[in-house]
Order: structure tokens, then sequence, then C-alpha cells
């Protein structure tokens, strides 16, 4: 984290509680009455007690546990208007998850203690999501991206409107005038329940059922939603930056498997024999990738972000919504599929769960005319291939750490790097076998090369 003398962290959370350097709630409620009539008028159905992500506050975002004292916390949760007036909190103590930090920010356990007479619904713990203040692997602009998408999902609809189980969201805040990406998020937490990791998988049919129909209803809520209101901010591919998002993948995928052979080269040796038909038909891969229906995904729906409870509607909850952007509904449940389970478990259950997945669309008013079970089943096999561009995507950091015997090819790894080459593994195995299970490579030259989505962009790969 940056450096800051004890001197330094007063002066900052004394500018933190001084509201009158901020916006009032006078004009704060001004802008957003202006908000809601736009809102009205598009047909955007918002949350209770909206605030546009961004707005003006009448206090700082937090950039840092530290700054969550009980003094911002009560102020904040009554410009929220998440407990009455005359209750305040008195107390605020945190823990980190895990190692609290890294790539995706700071994430802790917030405990709480109100004062006397408190409602028993107030939450006595949270999770506080926080994203990085010091130096970061990641450009400043990908960070923003990130944590602006997953901040939004949060912010602008409630659990019921997004259409998809996921924490209570107390607060998301962003500040906006801040070169540095300053995000923070206060959530529920969704402790009990039942989680797995990527590493052990899931072989309980329920639960792969509760993931997939989960994803199901949100991606028939969103079903080809256009790119407006209340999804303006959603990441398009073809639309936003020029469709240089697509030129991303293939740059992503020559690199990414260059770096990959480097390391695990006989694990790969099936895949690497497909460049040459991959150059030549690259194009209509991405196109087929994007082809219509788009819908709202998740785009990081693995088995470590679902948690499983009978409380949770549908018994199943995501959490982590950064890679969220329109895409094919099958990318969720193939990513699923192929980053969650072990191999036999996937062959094992996979029919059926694309089954249970395709019949809880139809239950959510996708028109089976126009999405049969047969394009999903096409679909979820040809999607194995955007599973793939995700892991490829961390090929060059995998390879930098094998040239120089560092992280997980470290010759005395910490156990978080030891836990990670295992997970790599595993993924590298499930990931080549669904390839070459689901014959893919002959799914892609199935088709000639017309013009569409993509074939106006340049390649490089």
């Amino acid at each position: 984290m940056d450096e800051e003398t004890p001197n330094d962290r007063m002066s900052r959370m004394s500018r933190m509680s001084t509201s009158s350097q901020f916006a009032s709630e006078e004009d704060i409620a001004l802008e957003l009455q202006e908000t809601i009539k736009q809102d009205t008028k598009a047909g955007v159905e918002r949350p209770a007690n909206y605030i546009p992500l961004g707005s003006r506050l009448p206090f700082r975002v937090p950039r840092v546990p530290d700054d969550l004292s009980p003094k911002w916390l009560t102020a904040a949760f009554h410009f929220k208007k998440l407990m009455p007036p005359d209750i305040s909190v008195v107390q605020c103590e945190w823990k980190a998850i895990g190692e609290g930090g890294g790539v995706m920010g700071v994430i802790v356990i917030v405990t709480l203690t109100y004062s006397a007479n408190a409602p028993d619904s107030l939450p006595k713990r949270m999770v506080a999501k926080f994203s990085p203040q010091g130096k970061a692997p990641l450009p400043r602009f990908m960070i923003r991206a990130i944590f602006k998408a997953e901040a939004h999902f949060y912010n602008d609809f409630s659990i019921k409107q997004g259409g998809l189980t996921r924490p209570e969201c107390y607060l998301a805040l962003y500040d906006a005038k801040k070169s540095k990406p300053t995000f923070c998020m206060l959530l529920e937490d969704m402790m009990p329940a039942v989680s797995f990791t990527r590493v052990s998988s899931c072989d309980d049919a329920d639960h792969l059922n509760s993931a997939v129909a989960a994803l199901a209803r949100m991606h028939a809520k969103w079903w080809q939603h256009p790119k407006t209101k209340p999804l303006d901010w959603l990441l398009h591919p073809s639309k936003d930056f020029g469709g240089i998002l697509l030129n991303g993948f293939v740059r992503v995928t020559k690199v990414g498997l260059a770096a990959l052979s480097k390391c695990y080269g006989q694990t790969y040796a099936p895949i690497l024999k497909w460049l040459p038909v991959l150059r030549r038909r690259h194009k209509y891969i991405l196109r087929e990738l994007f082809r219509p229906p788009l819908t709202m995904c998740h785009g990081d729906a693995h088995i470590e972000n679902a948690f499983f409870d009978g409380r949770f509607p549908g018994g199943c909850a995501f959490i982590d919504f950064g890679n969220m952007m329109f895409s094919q509904p099958m990318y969720d449940v193939a990513f699923f599929m192929v980053h969650s389970l072990d191999v036999d478990t996937r062959r094992k259950h996979e029919r059926a769960v694309v089954e249970h997945y395709h019949a809880t669309l139809l239950a959510n008013g996708v028109d089976p005319d126009t999405y049969s079970l047969e394009r999903c089943w096409k679909d979820y096999r040809f999607n194995f291939w955007r599973a793939f561009i995700s892991l490829l995507a961390m090929g060059p950091s995998v390879e930098h750490q094998h040239r120089t015997g560092t992280g997980i090819f470290a010759e005395h790894p910490t156990k978080a790097d030891q836990q990670m080459r295992e997970m790599y593994e595993k993924l590298n195995e499930r990931i080549v076998a669904a390839l070459l299970d689901h014959d893919w490579l002959a799914m892609a030259q199935e088709q000639s090369m017309n013009c569409g989505l993509c074939s106006c962009i340049p390649f490089c790969f």
C-alpha cells in the first residue's frame, strides 16, 4: 500500500468526516430527482434509496479498511437510509480475508457494534471490498473498468432487478474525480454457506444444477437487451473501444499459447497442432463466439464464486462481477463447467446440466423456437474456446514465473503459490480434455468464413 504517516492519516480522517467540503444532501437530492426522471422516462426501475454510481457525496469514499471509522459509517448509513437517524455505529473492527489483498484490491470482514436499541435487522458483519491503492500489475484503466462493472451491478439493481442471486449491497461508492481508481463496496457476508474450490471440484448434481439455473435466470432476464439503460455501462465486444476487444482476444490467444507452451508444452501439445487452422479461422471463431443472442454474462462464473445454501433463492448465490459483459449465454456455462469440475465429473454431468440450464431459460421466457436445446448444446461446446481464452490471459504471468523460478515455480513456494500451481495444472488438464472430448477443431471448420461481426477489424494472430 502507499506509505502513510500517522499525521497523514489523521489529516485524511478529519477530511473524510467533514461533510461541509462536499456536496450538500439538498444538492444531491436535486441531482437525484433529475436522474430518476430520466430513468422513469426510459422505463428503468431502480432499487430503494438509489444513488447513481460516481455521484457527488457528502463524504469521502474510503480507500482502505482503516477509513471505515464509526463516525464515517454512521454518516454513510444515515445518508443511504440504512439505519434510523437516532442510531449510530459505535465500534468497527475488521479482519483480512485470506491474504486480504492482491490484484483485485483489499477484501476484509467488518464487524460492527451499534448504539443501544439498534434494530436487529442491522448487519453485524459485512464484507468490505476496496480497489487497490498501492502498486498493481494491471493498468489503471483496466482496474477502473473491472471495479465499475462490479459496482454498477451491485448499485444499479436490487437482487431481484438484476436477475442473479448475490450478496445484498449496503453501499457501492466510486470517487470519479480521483485519477487512481477509488472504489468501496460494503456487502452482505454470505457465510454460513457451502462452498468449493476449483481444485476440489464438485460432484453434486443438485449444486451444479442450482448454479447454472441461477445463471439462466439472469441470462433470460437480459436476453438480447441492447446496450442502453440500465445496461449502458456493460462492456460490449463490438460496440465499445471501436471493437478492439475482439482483437484483444486474438492477441491473448497468440501470446498466451506461446507462453503456456513453454511451461506446459506436453499438456498443450494436441492444441498446439491446431495453430495453422487457428490462424486461418480466427475471424470465423470470434464471429461464432459473439453471434447473437447475447445477454449479460457473469464472466467469471467458476465454483469459487458460488455459494450454496437453502436461504438463497434457488439455492445458489454468486459473487465477483468485475468481468461482466455482453456475451453468448453459454460462455458462463462452459466456463463454469470447465473451470470448476474435474474431467470425469464434467463428462458425467454436462449433458444433464446443459439440459437443466436450457429448461430454466424456457421457464423464464426464452423462446424455444429461437433458442433450441440443440443450439444451446452446440454453443456450450463452442464456448470452451472462450473459457480457454480466459486461461490464456494468465499465460504471460505464468511463463514469467517459470522463466525466473519465482512464484508458483519457486524452489520454495509459499502455500498460496503451491495452491495456485495446483489450480493451473488442473485447469490446463481440464480445458484440453474438454476441447478434445467435443472435437472442437471440427466445429471451428464447419462453415465458410463470410463477412461478419469482426471482419473489418485488424488481426495480429
